[in-house]
């Protein structure tokens, strides 16, 4: 029976750390961190990412925006290593790291209330597993993302 288990494809995705870094005149970035288990005898990759950003309009209306994941770009927190995907993820083994998102300052209308953030990850399974962050911490651009002031070389060089 547990080697059966052992068998049948599953994923499974923890919330380690979410982040936001949002600099002056230039995009926000949001950042969740995840723990990936493959608690499976085969092996497997995780393949895709996405922030999907529910949030609603001044009239109401839900609204949901979907944003890929990135490794690279104008304002990435230069602490941060990003995830590169495709990531192999091993038979009974682990991936931990940062999965990074884009928001573009005009990504949402005047007024508009976000309401959750949700990461969506799909494994070469077909499998798909979100994990949600209500709250992101705020990372000043003079922090590391682990929430330390950064020395005055890493703080000038951003």
């Amino acid at each position: 029976m547990q080697q059966e288990e052992r068998r049948a494809a599953r994923l499974d995705v923890s919330l380690a750390d979410s982040a936001s870094w949002r600099r002056s005149g230039a995009s926000r970035w949001v950042g969740i961190k995840v723990l990936a288990v493959n608690p499976t005898d085969r092996d497997a990759a995780i393949v895709d990412a996405e922030l999907h950003i529910a949030y609603t309009l001044p009239t109401g209306h839900a609204m949901t925006v979907k944003v890929g994941h990135r490794t690279t770009g104008d304002g990435l927190p230069a602490d941060v290593a990003a995830l590169d995907l495709p990531v192999r993820l091993d038979s009974n083994g682990a991936v931990a790291g940062w999965l990074m998102f884009e928001l573009p300052t005009d990504l949402f209308p005047q007024g508009a209330g976000i309401q959750r953030y949700d990461a969506v990850l799909q494994d070469s399974r077909g499998i798909a597993v979100t994990v949600s962050a209500s709250i992101l911490r705020e990372v000043s651009h003079d922090q590391t993302s682990h929430g330390q002031a950064a020395d005055e070389t890493s703080a000038r060089s951003r």
